[in-house]
């Protein structure tokens, strides 16, 4: 991404109230997650801007999914022009082994765990 320049980092920080930032350490001020942070359910992993009002909104990974979400990847999609439009989040769950998984060794053995 391109670098920003001082002016709008100062306009950055002034828009972000002390509120709107709780989520530093998860969040960079480009509203995307850090890589390799890891992700409560119920907790913000990244942050849009609503245009028309300037107000800030966290996305939630849900409490439907309770397990600890890890971010994988980010990437951005779109122009390289102007602002950032997309962008790609992969998440991991990393989970113990349950009975009805499937498993492959590298030599083509397959079995299911029961």
């Amino acid at each position: 991404w391109e670098q920003e320049t001082e002016e709008e980092a100062a306009a950055l920080q002034r828009a972000a109230g002390p509120d709107d930032y709780a989520d530093a350490d998860r969040v960079d001020r480009d509203g995307l997650p850090h890589v390799g942070v890891a992700v409560w359910p119920d907790e913000a992993y990244y942050s849009t801007v609503d245009a028309a009002s300037g107000r800030s909104r966290g996305g939630l990974l849900g409490s439907v999914n309770s397990e600890i979400g890890v971010v994988d990847q980010v990437t951005a999609v779109g122009t390289g022009g102007g602002p950032l439009r997309k962008a790609n989040i992969r998440l991991r769950f990393g989970r113990n082994p349950r009975i009805g998984d499937k498993f492959a060794s590298r030599h083509g053995q397959k079995g299911i765990l029961s």
